[in-house]
């Protein structure tokens, strides 16, 4: 399923052939205090000019390295 795919791969693709209108793709990726999810990060795209798999391709890395930087943060907060 959707959401098990994307636990695997550890980050959620939204493409044009899953949301309403079709004009956006998107990639994230979740903010977690260990085993809570607080948030996520991402990126939108238009789906004429991106794909959401070439928005990962781009910037997974980057997503991911804000993640780990924003988590490293969070622990140092009392919440």
């Amino acid at each position: 399923t959707f959401i098990k795919e994307t636990r695997r791969r550890g980050y959620a693709l939204r493409c044009r052939q899953h949301i309403y209108d079709g004009r956006t793709d998107s990639v994230a990726v979740p903010i977690r205090a260990g085993t809570r999810v607080l948030g996520a990060i991402g990126f939108v795209g238009i789906a004429s000019a991106i794909t959401g798999q070439e928005l990962a391709d781009r910037h997974l890395t980057s997503l991911m390295a804000a993640r780990d930087k924003i988590e490293a943060d969070v622990q140092t907060l009392k919440i």
